[in-house]
């Protein structure tokens, strides 16, 4: 079926209602969605392709927060984003009968409302889960490292004690980054002086030499413990019996099209015809 010249590629990222709004009006969203999935599809088929998913993932805000009696019964990567809390571990479930085969946690407990307690239930909780009748779902967790008084040592032991709680087949280990008009980084900016020296909490993050051995000892560590670096913050856990890589998010790196629906979310397309105006590619971006 790929191998048809018209058949194009594609992933989809659906962006979820912010956690702010402790109720999704379900029904409504999922109708809204559709709708804008569809208007998507209209325009790649008005342009000669024939889109085949290979990918969904659910994420921004707290996807988790939404309705898991869907059905995603799709033979496709099928990702949805996580806290460890016990409202949204207890919803899990759901969302695995319906379909949902990949599971990213946020296991961080920096800027989360999360406790430790919260992750270690949740650990048992997805281990039991896996152990018995839904062995197949992909477990990925997310953590961050350079934050303000974190050193070396103690981000070593939380990488080593995080995957030997949950175990998991995939790791996102970014570097914490300040990102404008976010209230992380409002903060961030409010600790600078006159001499742009950063103040208060602020002082103790990791300067640039710092970050680089910050960031050679999580692919040493994570090597060691059996995990393989694929991308720059991106590590599967080898096995020879499958593939542990995020076949999502490795389609950005390499360039792929993916369409983005929900409030918020982006989408980009690339057309195989050449602008006889310029001769560069064409490309389509949604809203």
């Amino acid at each position: 079926m790929c191998a048809d010249p018209n058949h194009k590629l594609f992933k989809i990222f659906v962006n979820i209602i912010p956690k702010k709004f402790e109720r999704i009006p379900d029904l409504r969203f999922q109708n809204a969605i559709i709708s804008e999935l569809s208007d998507s599809f209209k325009q790649i088929i008005q342009n000669g392709f024939k889109p085949f998913v290979t990918s969904v993932y659910f994420g921004g805000g707290t996807p988790s927060l939404a309705n898991g009696n869907s059905d995603y019964a799709l033979n496709l990567e099928i990702s949805i984003e996580a806290n460890p809390t016990s409202i949204e571990t207890s919803k899990l479930e759901e969302f695995f009968n319906a379909g949902i085969n990949r599971l990213s946690l946020g296991v961080q407990l920096f800027g989360r409302n999360h406790t430790f307690k919260d992750l270690v239930n949740a650990s048992k909780y997805i281990s039991s889960v896996r152990s018995t009748w839904h062995s197949d779902i992909h477990l990925t967790i997310d953590l961050i490292w350079g934050r303000p008084g974190q050193n070396i040592v103690n981000w070593k032991q939380e990488l080593e004690e995080s995957i030997n709680m949950f175990n998991p087949d995939h790791m996102s280990l970014y570097q914490l980054t300040f990102e404008r008009g976010t209230p992380l980084y409002n903060q961030f900016s409010n600790s600078l002086d006159s001499n742009y020296t950063s103040t208060k909490k602020f002082s103790e993050i990791p300067n640039s030499d710092e970050a680089a051995e910050f960031y050679d000892c999580t692919i040493n560590t994570a090597k060691d413990l059996g995990y393989l670096q694929y991308e720059v913050s991106s590590f599967e856990k080898f096995t020879e019996t499958r593939d542990n890589r995020s076949k999502h998010n490795l389609s950005y790196w390499k360039g792929s099209d993916y369409i983005g629906v929900g409030p918020g979310a982006h989408g980009r397309v690339y057309r195989t015809k050449l602008d006889e105006s310029n001769g560069l590619e064409r490309i389509q971006t949604f809203r």
